[in-house]
């Protein structure tokens, strides 16, 4: 199973050398997960396991088919580095 307490996106450069985070306006979406721990927790900008995670909905997932990300089918945007917590 697929645990990730935080997902972030920059738009420009990473966040130590002042990278700018990107998600406004976008929505968090995912293949199935846990009722419970929706995508939208690994977009709320709580990195602590212990209090808000995305759970995939499989155990031993298949290569490919667990993913999460944003809804960006609108939008048009580059990405220079990636943060997983």
């Amino acid at each position: 199973r697929w645990e990730v307490s935080e997902l972030q996106f920059f738009s420009d450069r990473c966040p130590e050398a002042g990278g700018s985070r990107l998600f406004q306006g976008l929505d968090p979406i995912s293949s199935e997960s846990l009722e419970e721990y929706p995508a939208d927790n690994a977009f709320d900008g709580d990195a602590n396991l212990e209090r808000t995670v995305w759970l995939s909905a499989c155990a031993g997932c298949a290569a490919g088919s667990t993913w999460i990300g944003l809804d960006a089918v609108n939008s048009s945007f580059r990405v220079a580095c990636v943060q997983l917590f």
